[in-house]
């Protein structure tokens, strides 16, 4: 049941896509942070140093949350301080709280450096046998997530609130400025490899280009983290929680390369850190985020170079099982490529990487040839030959010149550069982005393109129809409102859209 929130580290990948998923479920939610998001309709922001106990209980004096989520921590030199510094924010916000007394659960949010041990000693000497398992013990070394979990215990038992612990793998999804983001990371360095000609190398071990791993979708987490808060099974209990497929970095790689228009070079052996390849990148993204009117200029905001290289240098394989989120009724799955399409797509709307080339994701032939061949439809021959500059310059690649109509009579959409349609194709770009497979797709969408049907009253059977002509997948409308998605098909705009 819906409750009032707390989500501590608001502006972080954990506390960002967390708040967004609470408030769509309904719950009413305060977001804490040193400098919180003010850009989540309905999410109330608490401005706070964790650190700082004094002004932490004046912040939140008078709020009574029925859950508290954490997912916040600063990295420090050593392990000691490490320890020191994130069990102190715990400990202070759980204090600050106590007296209202209106906690019912607590979730705190760690990683599988629960089972690869601190950044000092990470993934070396005896590790537990993978797949990690939540009932494998502590290691015997000193870990600043063991030392959170300790205040949380304490906290708990204390105050006699429930509990849960996630252990999620590498997060994947949108934010800014966070410690620990690969997704964002990547999505740059692939940007500068296409702008420059730069090779795009995989920087990691063999054993991680080799062996099997996995990876955790912020947006996944976010409904793990509630499904624990609001499962009673799942009280006083700690999780893993990953996306539910497995994966080799020499496969998804190229995954990456693809989309972005790139080659992915052959992995040498040993991999080039991404400190490394990425060292004097200041300037050049700065010059690109100039020429493409990016919205973050400073790199050292988007990349987190050392953590990907940490996380993508293991020496050993990564597998995580989930079997005991499974066995209480969580079941949610999620493919760790369209994970990071769907991240890439945002990157994109929003203008953090620039639109530029074509993509060539691996399903775009298929969509081409599937779409015209079933349509009978011509596409023209300027639109699939548009220019690398064209696009750069309108930022935009949502031209479609298709006349389906030997379809059914539903079928009339013609998707060019007329007046109306670039409007209404613009609002909706900018009010959802556009995702999807190559992260560009023109979007059959009957609430702008097909509104003249909307009152028949076969237009469910008739869009299904379409649906199999074309061979794409359909997604649901939170508004009821059935659409097409994933007409993968792009070209440059005639004309940047206004605003």
């Amino acid at each position: 049941m819906a409750g009032l929130a707390l989500v501590v580290g608001a502006s972080g990948i954990v506390g960002n896509n967390l708040a967004r998923h609470l408030r769509e479920r309904g719950w009413r939610v305060h977001g804490l942070a040193r400098h919180p998001p003010n850009d989540i309709d309905g999410v109330i922001p608490v401005a706070a140093d964790l650190l700082d106990a004094a002004s932490l209980r004046a912040a939140l004096h008078g709020l009574d949350p029925t859950a508290v989520f954490i997912g916040t921590w600063l990295r420090q030199t050593t392990e000691a301080e490490n320890i020191r510094v994130n069990s102190a924010m715990v400990r202070n916000v759980l204090e600050a709280l106590s007296p209202a007394g209106s906690v019912r659960h607590v979730a705190l949010v760690t990683g599988l450096k629960h089972y690869l041990g601190p950044f000092e000693s990470y993934g070396k000497g005896k590790l537990p046998a993978t797949p990690f398992r939540e009932e494998q013990p502590r290691l015997g070394i000193e870990n600043f997530y063991y030392a959170q979990e300790d205040e949380v215990f304490a906290a708990a038992k204390r105050d006699g609130f429930g509990w849960s612990i996630h252990r999620p793998h590498t997060i994947i999804g949108y934010a800014l400025g966070n410690a620990m983001n690969m997704g964002v990371t990547l999505a740059v360095y692939a940007t500068i490899c296409r702008e420059t000609g730069q090779p795009f190398l995989f920087p990691g071990s063999a054993t991680q280009w080799n062996g099997l791993t996995d990876m955790t979708d912020a947006r996944l987490l976010a409904r793990h983290l509630e499904w624990a808060a609001t499962t009673p099974a799942a009280r006083n209990q700690a999780f893993n929680v990953v996306n539910g497929d497995i994966f080799r970095w020499s496969w998804m790689w190229t995954r990456l390369a693809d989309w972005f228009g790139i080659n992915a070079e052959p992995f040498p052996g040993k991999g080039i850190p991404l400190e490394q390849q990425l060292t004097g990148a200041g300037p050049i993204w700065a010059d690109l985020a100039h020429k493409y009117d990016l919205v973050e200029k400073n790199i050292d905001r988007l990349v987190s170079a050392w953590h990907t290289d940490a996380d993508l240098g293991r020496p050993i394989e990564v597998v995580t099982d989930m079997s005991k989120s499974r066995k209480l009724g969580f079941l949610d799955y999620q493919a760790t490529d369209d994970s990071l399409f769907d991240l890439f797509a945002r990157l994109r709307a929003a203008h953090i990487i620039p639109y530029t080339a074509m993509t060539r994701h691996p399903a775009l032939s298929f969509c081409f040839e599937n779409f015209f061949r079933k349509t009978g439809t011509h596409f023209p021959d300027h639109a699939l030959a548009a220019s690398e500059s064209n696009v750069e310059e309108h930022r935009l690649v949502i031209a479609l010149q298709a006349d389906i109509q030997t379809i059914d009579s539903v079928a009339a959409a013609g998707l060019a550069c007329r007046d109306q349609g670039r409007a209404a194709i613009g609002r909706h770009q900018r009010q959802h982005g556009i995702g999807g497979v190559g992260g560009f797709a023109a979007e059959i969408d009957p609430r702008v393109i097909m509104q003249e049907h909307a009152a028949c009253e076969n237009r469910q059977q008739k869009m299904r129809r379409l649906r199999l002509a074309v061979g794409v997948r359909d997604l649901p409308r939170l508004d009821g409102v059935e659409g097409i998605a994933a007409v993968r098909i792009g070209a440059a705009a005639t004309e940047s859209p206004e605003g």
